[in-house]
């Protein structure tokens, strides 16, 4: 991507340095900090800086927002559908549409743009916190990316490097500099963390769209996301995976105490709503998948009701017949569904959207519950969570509807569920879609089952908890299997680029080019010795290993 924004703009000495190598480091080549030249002339500038950061890593315009995860990856796991071809661009959910999967790289050069010159000017600056923080950040992006392709140009981002060759970095490099780099922030907060001056309180506090100007939370946050990336990396390097987890917990992750990491737009921004709902209710370019209803009713969870609304119309199925009259129920799509139909359009349409309702959630970066059911899934493998898989899954599914509003009583009767439901999909559009449902599992643990059904549990739970952080839901499926899904649609048409096997799923998005023959030449030369595979669907990321749970 060759988009700039003239604040972002670096100076070129910036762009050929590392940024970020810990504020009391030495740059890579040598030069130190001090050295180094930058954009940001004072404090003032990079606390904005760092707003824009906040404001973009889970994007809070409902375009960008739409290009970052709703036209693909929240289909891909299984949250949400696309029920029009946006004028031919996309004929089928599956189907990649180069431009639209551009938005992810987008976000990362925006928030790369808006924390590297931070990072590298935060001790000249005597605001060492600030650098800290804007790593956190740029860490937070990186890993989002690298879940979503594999290999990128992380490096080259870390130093905003613009000229081509961009060279891809594996992802085992990424993922370690990463976690070397949440270490050094975390031991920067800790210094700080009581002993900041007013000064630094102050733009701490302006500054803090997402934890509450509090240096202890954005240490949990930390800690918090390595514990997110030890479990990605649990079947291809389990003892590391196990070291970095019990370092994090040990060290301090989000309770419920701490409240989530996330944007109140309701609050901070005149009343604004969650960028899903806008684009769901007005746009009319996302609706109910069938995997999230088919398992919200198995279940029984009460966010089928209290998020989604019933058909806004009649619906006419293929063959001219009303097989839904309007408001009478949740009606939802299947991954692979072909949209090239245009008779399927205004049905598919009057599926199922987001509710006023779910429209003031938060626009989240870190749940709580998302913890509390990572550290059932550590404490699964034997490892010291502080606490045993069950303790921590029950208070998983106690935090995740203490998030979305719902009461304890309903908690707790969701709870004791002891079998699950038996509903099947029906598509009112196109009755040869409908397929049974597969979900089995039920809410309440299992006293005396098996470390794979527990594991079923879990992840089936947390995947509803993390609702509709659907590229975190989807790492989780990928790595898991969980939880379990209905069969997508196939045929030719609707197969994406035709390496995706049913039974697995979508592995991850091809390269995005955009056209670009500077980067198609930059993934010829080392994006696809990176990735270790073709540049398709299909192709298993780095952590994506193909053997069993346990």
């Amino acid at each position: 991507m060759k988009k700039k924004n003239i604040l972002y703009i670096c100076t070129t000495a910036i762009m050929m340095a590392s940024c970020y190598d810990g504020v009391e480091d030495n740059l890579a080549g040598g030069n130190t900090m001090e050295q180094a030249v930058d954009s940001v002339s004072n404090i003032s500038t990079a606390a904005g800086l760092l707003i824009t950061a906040q404001e973009q890593l889970i994007d809070k315009r409902e375009h960008k927002y739409q290009y970052q995860f709703n036209l693909h990856i929240d289909n891909y796991c299984g949250y949400m559908c696309l029920p029009h071809n946006f004028s031919g661009r996309i004929n089928s959910t599956f189907e990649i549409n180069d431009n639209f999967a551009s938005g992810p790289k987008a976000n990362m050069s925006w928030v790369a743009q808006a924390t590297v010159p931070v990072m590298t000017s935060a001790k000249r600056l005597n605001a060492e916190p600030l650098g800290a923080i804007a790593n956190i950040l740029f860490s937070y992006a990186a890993h989002q990316f690298v879940n979503v392709h594999g290999p990128f140009p992380y490096n080259a981002n870390k130093r905003l490097q613009e000229s081509h060759p961009l060279v891809y970095d594996a992802e085992e490099l990424i993922y370690d500099s990463i976690f070397t780099d949440l270490e050094k922030d975390i031991a920067i907060l800790k210094k700080y963390e009581n002993n900041l001056s007013e000064e630094m309180k102050i733009t701490i506090s302006g500054i803090d769209k997402i934890a509450g100007g509090n240096l202890s939370k954005w240490i949990k946050f930390a800690n918090s996301l390595r514990l997110r990336m030890a479990l990605n990396i649990v079947k291809i390097q389990p003892e590391k995976a196990k070291q970095i987890a019990e370092d994090a917990v040990r060290n301090g992750v989000l309770e419920e105490s701490d409240g989530d990491v996330g944007m109140d737009l309701y609050t901070l921004y005149n009343k604004e709503r969650h960028p899903l709902w806008k684009i769901s209710s007005s746009w009319v370019d996302t609706r109910l998948n069938a995997n999230l209803h088919n398992i919200l009713l198995r279940t029984g969870h009460p966010m089928l009701e209290s998020f989604f609304e019933k058909n806004s119309a009649d619906i006419i199925d293929r063959s001219g017949k009303v097989s839904l009259q309007a408001n009478q129920g949740f009606a939802s799509m299947r991954n692979g569904t072909l949209t090239s139909d245009q008779s399927s359009s205004p049905a598919y349409i009057s599926f199922s959207k987001l509710s006023q309702n779910f429209s003031m959630q938060k626009l989240m970066i870190f749940k709580v519950s998302e913890v509390l059911f990572l550290r059932a899934e550590g404490a699964l493998y034997g490892w010291n969570m502080n606490g045993t898989p069950q303790a921590l899954y029950e208070a998983g599914i106690r935090a995740s509807f203490n998030e979305f509003g719902f009461t304890s009583d309903a908690c707790q009767t969701y709870m004791q569920s002891e079998k699950a439901g038996n509903e099947n999909y029906i598509d009112y559009y196109n009755v040869f879609q409908n397929v049974d449902g597969v979900l089995t599992i039920p809410n309440k643990w299992l006293a005396s089952g098996s470390n794979e059904e527990h594991l079923e549990q879990i992840i089936t739970q947390k995947w509803i908890a993390l609702f509709p952080m659907s590229l975190v839901a989807w790492t989780d499926m990928r790595r898991t299997g969980y939880p379990k899904q209905i069969a997508p649609v196939t045929n030719s048409e609707a197969d994406g680029d035709g390496s995706i096997d049913p039974k697995y799923g979508i592995r991850r998005i091809p390269f995005s080019r955009d056209g670009d023959l500077e980067v198609a030449d930059d993934i010829e030369s080392t994006g696809l010795d990176a990735l270790g595979g073709p540049d398709l669907q299909g192709t298993r990321l780095w952590w994506d290993v193909n053997k069993s749970n346990f």
